[in-house]
């Protein structure tokens, strides 16, 4: 059932005109907004898209680049038939990464992704340590040690995935890390120390990586993955 403007628990979710100059922008914003103050529940449905196209003001077009965006994320969820719905947090989630539902969310998306790269990149580190150049290395071993900012760490794990010579799992890398940068992955980490600690495994993972050794390359690659999984979850 769609959410009424006022529903029977008296959370107001009266929706505003949108004011952005990328008015999809101010929509997503608004949906993150309205979960964190509690106005939209996880697992609740969203208004339909005329409900909201009047009240924000925007066209349907607008409302559904926002809802890519938003499912792009892993807020919403898009149920054939049914319409859109928040994404719902399970008693593991809720216990384990909080009561803030925004914030929840966040960090189940961030997990989601992780959880992917750990399945993908062990795999990509083992083909680019056998199949790197010597160019490949040299190149590997001074991005690993270019900075430890978002940047850098994104240009070390895509040079992994070209160097391992799959087009299709390095566009997959490239999108999760992308999906990370969006969701404000830096802000889940404990402190900045957590996340120098983090990048500076880069440097050995490259070193395994242009001495051939893919046993160690993949050993240390799980290792620093399942580091930044801890780091984001607690």
């Amino acid at each position: 059932m769609a959410v009424a403007d006022d529903d029977t628990t008296g959370r107001p979710n009266n929706f505003r005109p949108a004011q952005s100059s990328r008015l999809y922008e101010d929509v997503v914003l608004q949906v993150q907004k309205m979960i964190a103050d509690g106005r939209i529940a996880p697992g609740e449905q969203l208004p339909s898209e005329r409900e909201l196209s009047d009240q924000i003001g925007v066209s349907r077009n607008v409302l559904r680049e926002a809802f890519r965006v938003l499912e792009h994320r892993g807020f919403i969820r898009v149920r054939a038939g049914a319409g859109r719905f928040v994404r719902p947090i399970d008693e593991r989630e809720r216990s384990s990464l909080g009561n803030d539902a925004a914030g929840t969310l966040e960090r189940a998306s961030l997990a989601d992704a992780l959880e992917a790269r750990l399945l993908i990149e062990p795999e990509l580190v083992r083909l680019a340590a056998n199949r790197r150049t010597n160019g490949d290395a040299k190149r590997l071993l001074k991005i690993a040690k270019t900075g430890n900012d978002w940047k850098a760490n994104r240009a070390f794990h895509v040079a992994i995935a070209e160097i391992g010579g799959n087009f299709a799992l390095r566009a997959i890398v490239e999108e999760l890390l992308d999906l990370s940068q969006e969701i404000r992955q830096r802000k889940h980490y404990r402190n900045e120390a957590s996340s120098d600690v983090l990048l500076s495994e880069h440097s050995a993972i490259a070193e395994a990586i242009a001495a051939g050794n893919a046993t160690i390359a993949v050993r240390l690659m799980r290792s620093h993955l399942n580091a930044t999984t801890f780091v984001i979850d607690k």
